[in-house]
C-alpha cells in the first residue's frame, strides 16, 4: 500500500533529461535551451545533485532513457516543481492550472534547467581533470602474427 502511494506522489514530479540540456543536440533532438545556456554531455547524476542543492525533492532514476534517444546517456530525474494538491493533473493543464511553485524563484521547468546549468560547471566532478589511461608508448609492440605469405620470399 505505501507503495502505491509514493508512486502516485511521484507522478506529479516533472521530468528533466540530460539531453535536455546538452549541446551536442538539436532542438529537433529535445534540447530546450539555447546553445550558449547548455553543456557538454550532462549526466543525470549531476542534474540530481544540483536540483538537491537548489532544495527540490527530487529521485533519480538512472534506468531510464530519453524516449527520443534510447542510446543516449541513461538516467533521468523527476523534481516537483509545482505543489499540485489534487490527485491528477493532465500534462497540458500542469503549467496553465494555478499552482503555486515550491520554490519561488524558480517557477517553470525552464528556469530549474537554467539554475542547472550554471551550477553543474561548478561541480566537482567536473572540476577534476579526466585522468587519461596511461598507455606505455616506449615498450615495444609486439605481434603474434605470422607471414601469411606462403612459399614466397620477402
Amino acid at each position: 500500500m505505501a507503495s502505491s502511494s509514493v508512486s502516485a506522489a511521484i507522478k506529479q514530479f516533472q521530468i528533466i533529461y540530460p539531453d535536455f540540456i546538452n549541446k551536442k543536440k538539436s532542438k529537433a533532438a529535445g534540447r530546450l535551451l539555447s546553445k550558449e545556456l547548455c553543456l557538454e554531455n550532462p549526466t543525470a547524476t549531476e542534474i540530481y545533485q544540483c536540483c538537491l542543492q537548489l532544495g527540490f525533492q527530487t529521485v533519480l532514476e538512472p534506468d531510464r532513457c530519453y524516449p527520443r534517444d534510447p542510446f543516449s546517456a541513461k538516467g533521468r530525474v523527476r523534481v516537483l516543481i509545482k505543489d499540485s494538491t489534487k490527485a491528477y493533473v493532465p500534462k497540458s493543464e500542469f503549467d496553465k492550472s494555478g499552482h503555486a511553485p515550491m520554490k519561488e524563484a524558480y517557477p517553470t521547468k525552464l528556469s530549474v534547467l537554467r539554475a542547472v546549468c550554471k551550477m553543474i560547471p561548478n561541480l566537482q566532478s567536473r572540476k577534476e581533470p579526466q585522468k587519461p589511461k596511461e598507455e606505455e608508448s616506449d615498450a615495444p609492440v609486439f605481434s603474434n602474427k605470422k607471414d601469411k605469405r606462403k612459399g614466397k620470399k620477402k
